[in-house]
């Protein structure tokens, strides 16, 4: 398992990339004052990736997507 934390280098930067196959862009709507993430993995059935958010840089307290290929090879997508 690989645990990284990023933060943007620039208030611009939209893309973080782990490699040619595994990424996350944003985009922020000034109207709904949102934020959407993209994230983008090639997984196989049993493979799962996350993405957390939070605003102290440590993991306690951090909201975390997970997101996933059953064995069965249904995707699943929870909220930890």
């Amino acid at each position: 398992m690989t645990l990284f934390y990023v933060a943007p280098s620039s208030p611009d930067e939209r893309r973080f990339a782990l490699d040619d196959n595994h990424f996350v862009t944003w985009v922020y709507d000034a109207a709904t004052k949102a934020v959407v993430f993209t994230v983008t993995a090639t997984l196989s059935p049993g493979d799962w990736v996350a993405l957390g958010i939070s605003n102290d840089n440590r993991m306690a307290e951090t909201d975390v997507i997970h997101m996933g290929i059953n064995t069965d090879g249904t995707p699943v997508v929870s909220d930890r």
